[in-house]
């Protein structure tokens, strides 16, 4: 009516651009937008300029008059202008980010100093939600490598401390008053996070652009908190669930350690989700595992759901050492990389260390105490929406716990999708470059869907994404499943005739058959062998079985790890990071055999299952000679045999002293009549995820 174009119909668009959502102008005329004032042909240039990023349609270089989070098709919409977090002479003074410094005060006092440990937290919250034109919902990363990641070197000591007593809970602080978020935000100065922090929060921009707060911690025992760096406890977890909490207005924090002022975070709509990757994944997880309120919904990728899981597999250690926590911790244990602030708590600090080496090595590789309370695969308390995010090909965080948070989510009765893409142990994306699921849904796109939907009721679909969204290994596209069990499965026979059979240490035994028609495994293959060992004096007992896929001619496969190379199939404009991202699908391998799934057990640890508390030490030690039955779990894997291929079953036994010792061939010895594995099928989904 003014000449303006604020929307043009998404029927005139799709003529033209097949598949894209409507557009929205801002500030433009209508003949700069029209060759001739008709709104069927449009101007290349300026179109291209904006479907470059349509997740970022408002006016480029321009101030917007938007002081709340909007959507579009779904999707939130940036109205925020970004700041260079890295940038010495930042100031929240004309800033469209408010910055503030909070130290949250957990339950626990880890490092016996007599009072509740305080965990910093750098919040960056949008001017419009600190001035109280809206209320925002909260991302929160749980991040232990933010304030520095270092192998340090921590001197060893005899005494060991219990870790338990590092769990008594002291009387919380009371308060003296009251200290605005105005009044932290005028007094911050970007040294209050120099070199860390924000740094390592840039990739949150993307939210950050379109209205949500986001909140950083490197938790117990880094630099600018108390405590101890507990790795993989509930009283790690515990800390990060405080400031779930002191975002939903049931714990407090303080403006500094000492002058007791109370911080209250009354920007927050009360609603946090949490996400990373990794370690970041796992705490994500964690917190969601304690049922904490105020968490509406998490984003785990490649996250640990049971740290014994992480490092040993049915009883058998995957890594040549038994003991992890004390490695992970001390590269995280940032408190201490500058110094010794407190003797006391420096000390506790290695007593705990020699603690965990001390019972992690003394259960060599079976399950026990210090990993029960480790394991938060075993939870039902989760009401988190949960998105579990996971590469097959991962063999750092292997798929097995992508299934424990499943299973521990629908124990819980909390919701729960899942996408597996082909790819290794990486991010699917950050501002950067983005990985495309969809027709045109990336993962930052369907993380934006996710988080309006469970943080800001957007009525956008989230809720009934399917159950399974999965990449393809023959194709790269992305289907859809409903379950995950189809029911359907075959027997491969590994018996020859020949009855028993040796299989020397080093060495490999392996089975055949052949293809003959497209064949979609999926789930958790089962292995079931029975035989002895002629040596079990060994620190590492094991036999490894996998799946491998061979073919006489090359053929392409999707597997592997995600990086730069991959194909960006289009380009995106990032408002938040005012550069280009690569929106991306994988490059297939050229390959004849691809090794697509494995699995061992300790020989020592027959009863070892799929649930990780079942990897015990048996009451009466397995001797050597002496036949057992095993039933090995691979990794979950989707994969699809194409006509013509191969499958191959492999089996290796693994002796392997970690300290030296006897280099003694040993050996196995199968009975192949009662030896089989039983392999899930599925139909090779044709339904491709469309969205």
């Amino acid at each position: 009516m003014d000449g303006d174009i604020n929307i043009i119909d998404a029927t005139n668009i799709q003529r033209i651009l097949a598949g894209f959502s409507y557009l929205t102008f801002k500030g433009e005329k209508l003949s700069d937008v029209n060759q001739n004032g008709d709104t069927d042909i449009l101007d290349a240039t300026l179109i291209q300029r904006y479907i470059a990023d349509l997740s970022c349609p408002q006016g480029i270089g321009e101030a917007t008059a938007v002081r709340s989070i909007t959507y579009s098709s779904g999707y939130a919409q940036p109205f925020v202008q970004m700041n260079d977090a890295n940038d010495i002479s930042y100031r929240n003074k004309g800033s469209d980010i408010i910055r503030i410094v909070v130290y949250v005060e957990t339950d626990y006092d880890t490092d016996l100093d007599g009072k509740p440990d305080l965990v910093k937290a750098w919040v960056q919250i949008p001017r419009a939600a600190a001035e109280g034109d809206y209320q925002a919902p909260a991302l929160f990363e749980a991040n232990p490598y933010s304030t520095s990641a270092n192998k340090t070197s921590f001197p060893d000591v005899d005494e060991a401390i219990d870790e338990e007593l590092l769990s008594h809970t002291p009387d919380k602080r009371v308060p003296n008053g009251i200290a605005p978020t105005e009044k932290l935000a005028a007094d911050f100065r970007y040294s209050d996070v120099s070199d860390y922090g924000y740094g390592d929060y840039i990739h949150y921009n993307y939210f950050l652009c379109r209205g949500f707060a986001i909140v950083g911690s490197s938790g117990l025992g880094t630099r600018g908190s108390e405590g101890l760096e507990l790795c993989g406890t509930a009283m790690e977890a515990d800390a990060y669930k405080a400031i779930v909490e002191w975002i939903h207005g049931d714990r407090k924090a303080y403006s500094n350690r000492t002058d007791n002022l109370e911080v209250k975070a009354d920007w927050s709509n009360g609603k946090t989700g949490m996400l990373g990757v990794s370690y970041m994944g796992t705490l994500a997880y964690e917190v969601a595992a304690t049922g904490v309120e105020g968490l509406e919904a998490i984003i785990p990728i490649a996250g640990i759901a049971s740290w014994y899981d992480y490092i040993n597999q049915q009883g058998s250690p995957i890594y040549s050492f038994f003991e992890y926590s004390t490695y992970l911790s001390g590269i995280c244990a940032s408190r201490f990389f500058d110094g010794i602030d407190d003797e006391n708590a420096y000390n506790t600090y290695l007593g705990w260390r020699r603690y965990i080496k001390n019972t992690q090595s003394e259960l060599r590789a079976n399950y026990g105490h210090v990993w029960d309370v480790r394991d938060f695969s075993q939870s039902d308390k989760i009401k988190a929406s949960t998105l579990i995010i996971q590469g097959l090909s991962d063999d750092n965080v292997r798929p097995k716990h992508y299934r424990l948070m499943v299973e521990a989510c629908e124990r819980s009765g909390a919701v729960v999708k899942s996408v597996l893409h082909q790819g290794g142990h990486s991010s699917p994306g950050n501002s950067y470059w983005t990985m495309k699921i969809g027709t045109y849904e990336n993962y930052l796109w369907l993380a934006n869907r996710w988080f309006s939907h469970y943080l800001l009721g957007c009525n956008n679909g989230a809720e009934s994404i399917p159950n399974y969204i999965i990449q393809s290994n023959t194709d790269g596209n992305f289907y859809t499943y409903d379950k995950w069990e189809s029911g359907n499965s075959f027997n491969f026979d590994i018996n020859d005739g020949t009855g028993l059979v040796q299989i020397q240490k080093h060495n490999t035994r392996y089975w055949s058959m052949d293809i003959s028609e497209a064949t979609t495994i999926k789930g958790t293959v089962e292995v079931h062998l029975r035989l002895k060992a002629d040596h079990l004096d060994f620190s590492k007992t094991a036999v490894k079985v996998s799946l491998i896929d061979s073919s006489s001619w090359y053929f392409d496969s999707y597997c592997g790890d995600m990086n730069e190379s991959s194909v960006a199939s289009t380009l995106m404009y990032d408002q938040a990071a005012d550069r280009w991202a690569s929106i991306f699908k994988f490059l297939p391998n050229r390959v004849t055999r691809m090794n697509f799934t494995h699995g061992q057990v300790d020989i020592a640890t027959p009863n070892a299952g799929w649930e990780p508390q079942t990897s015990v030490a048996p009451e009466t030690p397995v001797k050597a000679n002496e036949w057992h039955d095993y039933t090995i779990y691979l990794e979950p894997e989707v994969y699809t045999l194409q006509p013509g291929h191969t499958l191959y079953l492999t089996i290796e036994p693994q002796f392997e002293n970690f300290s030296g010792g006897s280099d003694r061939d040993a050996s196995i010895t199968l009975d192949q009549s009662a030896c089989y594995a039983v392999i899930p099928t599925d139909q090779k989904s044709t339904v491709p995820y469309s969205r």
